[in-house]
């Protein structure tokens, strides 16, 4: 318990025990990918937080359903900031 209890201070929003079910792990992370807002329904996995999705196979970006148009750096930074 100690552990755990460390482990959720230092930041950590789950712990995960040995021995493990790999089957439990992946749904943990199948949860944890849709309270984040990534899916990968279709094949391609789009980032949306709020209003502003983000589609990483077509590389486009909308907020509110208007397209906005980005370089490839700024559509990068985007990506790189909406999952972290």
């Amino acid at each position: 318990v100690e552990d755990r209890i460390a482990g959720l201070t230092a930041g950590g929003d789950d712990y995960v025990t040995k021995p493990f079910s790999i089957e439990e792990v992946v749904l943990r992370l199948r949860a944890l990918l849709r309270r984040t807002g990534v899916s990968t329904e279709g094949g391609g996995a789009k980032i949306v937080v709020g209003d502003l999705v983000l589609d990483e196979d077509s590389h486009e970006v909308t907020r509110a359903g208007e397209l906005i148009t980005l370089t490839a750096t700024e559509f990068e930074l985007l990506r790189f900031m909406m999952r972290n």
